[in-house]
């Protein structure tokens, strides 16, 4: 199994668009990785996890939500078919942007047109929450993070506060090697 590492902004592979799965990729490897990546959301307390997020820059998701019929989702080139004009606005979080939150309108309901892991092809439609995780994770497949949905002013606090917080790690770590 691989060793993912959540990628936190400002990582480039976040501001990239992501490139379809070719169909040699589907098949056993896909879905281990995905199941892997199901993992890594599972034990960060995630409800959502995009290839970008572990540096696989490829159109795949996965996800878990309260409200989802299928308990785990795990979603290859998904593609909206329809959106609701019916719109919610809730709080978001974000694992590659720790510790910010930002309320973001969003369809409350989607269909959604996507592959399975071994290649077939599935539509189904969400609501609520799910349809909010789902909608969350396309943006990171397009580059967008919920920086890009914040003011400017709110963005550079946020940046300057990671910064400064990477300084320390930094410096901590190299303290603790000189040890």
């Amino acid at each position: 199994m691989e060793n993912f590492q959540i990628k936190i902004v400002p990582s480039k592979i976040l501001k990239q668009k992501c490139e379809p799965v070719k169909k040699e990729d589907f098949g056993k490897a896909l879905d281990a990785k995905m199941s892997g990546m199901l993992k890594i959301m599972l034990s960060n307390n995630g409800v959502g996890l995009a290839g970008p997020q572990v540096g696989d820059p490829r159109r795949i998701i996965v996800a878990h939500a309260s409200d989802v019929d299928i308990n785990y989702l795990k979603m290859v080139n998904p593609r909206v078919i329809e959106r609701s004009e019916t719109m919610v606005s809730t709080e978001e979080g974000c694992l590659s942007v720790p510790g910010y939150f930002i309320k973001v309108p969003r369809a409350d309901t989607l269909k959604v047109e996507y592959n399975t892991p071994m290649g077939e092809v599935w539509q189904a439609t969400f609501e609520g929450l799910a349809a909010i995780v789902i909608q969350h994770e396309l943006d990171h497949l397009d580059g967008i993070t919920l920086l890009d949905k914040s003011s400017r002013l709110k963005r550079t606090r946020y940046l300057q506060k990671r910064a400064k917080l990477n300084k320390k790690i930094s410096r901590a770590i190299k303290k603790m090697s000189n040890i």
